[in-house]
């Protein structure tokens, strides 16, 4: 019973020491690096959710948000309030990356749920939440209906040129008879 309590700690702490690497390589920026550790540590032991969540962050901050969304849904399996928080408030950073402004605010509300004193939670929820949607979009519209003004315009021009045409060559056949 005590070599399997000795294996554990030391299977545990290699866990942590390894983590731990991650978190040396992500605060030194070097995400590339840390985003490998985490999926090293995944790869020998895929239920532990902080090693995911260490994967998410390090693949947002490589601009891969496929991954960072994969993998902070995965670290939402924990049993920890607080991960499952940070994990909600990630997915909302990584949605609205993505253009996801509705995702982005669900995520954060739930992130909220969790942990109601989150101030970065709540401020990206009332940014979003307020936030009127980019006129680009308006833009687009109105450029939309100014083209389609202006080929209608075109259609009745060479109409009405069609028309005058018609009635020019009926008045010459007219002149003939």
């Amino acid at each position: 019973m005590h070599r399997t309590s000795i294996v554990l700690f030391f299977l545990c702490l290699e866990i942590i020491l390894s983590q731990d690497k991650g978190i040396d390589y992500y605060n030194n920026q070097k995400f590339g690096d840390a985003k490998n550790y985490y999926e090293s540590v995944i790869l020998n032991n895929s239920s532990i959710p902080e090693a995911h969540f260490g994967k998410g962050a390090s693949s947002y901050q490589l601009g891969d948000f496929d991954s960072a969304e994969k993998a902070f849904d995965q670290s939402l399996k924990s049993s920890n309030n607080l991960i499952k928080s940070k994990a909600y408030y990630n997915l909302g950073n990584t949605s609205y990356k993505i253009n996801k402004k509705e995702e982005a605010i669900a995520y954060y509300r739930k992130a909220l749920e969790l942990n109601p004193n989150d101030k970065d939670a709540k401020y990206n929820y009332e940014l979003l939440k307020y936030q009127p949607d980019p006129p680009k979009e308006e833009n687009q519209d109105q450029d939309k209906q100014e083209q389609e003004q202006q080929e209608q315009e075109q259609q009745e021009q060479e109409q009405q040129e069609q028309e005058q045409q018609e009635q020019e060559q009926q008045e010459q056949e007219q002149q003939e008879q």
